[in-house]
């Protein structure tokens, strides 16, 4: 089951990875640019722990793993469903400049959101998994 849950782990982070390197160059083509606690947010939730998820989970450190994937990927759903769809600004797609940068920007926006839900239901499938294996591997009373 460790490889299974590894495969996944790993399949959702560089899919995410995939998407969120074109996402930021088209940050830096519109010059959308965050405020510094935002950028804190952006590398140590959405870019740094899904690969420390992916290193527990490599470890054997199943359930933190999992843990740290499903909460990554939730925070980073959350995260870039406010700051492009919800709040004004530079960095909502509703209100990015017109140019060669455009498009990409909002592609990857959407994209990222159905990236991040599959990470969401990854790590929630994983969490689930090694709920119902620590049950069944009890002993009985």
């Amino acid at each position: 089951m460790n490889d299974k849950l590894f495969r996944y782990g790993a399949a959702v982070v560089l899919a995410n990875s995939a998407v969120n390197l074109p996402h930021a160059a088209a940050h830096v083509g519109e010059s959308a640019y965050l405020p510094p606690l935002a950028n804190a947010f952006v590398t140590l939730v959405i870019v740094l722990a899904p690969f420390v998820a992916l290193g527990l989970l490599r470890a054997g450190r199943l359930r933190a793993g999992a843990w740290l994937l499903f909460g990554s990927m939730l925070g980073a759903l959350l995260f870039g469903v406010v700051y492009h769809f919800v709040l004004p600004g530079p960095d909502n797609v509703a209100q990015v400049r017109a140019g060669p940068w455009q498009l990409p920007f909002q592609a990857t926006s959407a994209l990222l959101v159905v990236v991040e839900a599959a990470g969401v239901g990854v790590g929630g499938w994983m969490l689930s998994t090694l709920g119902r294996s620590t049950l069944k591997s009890k002993p009985e009373a």
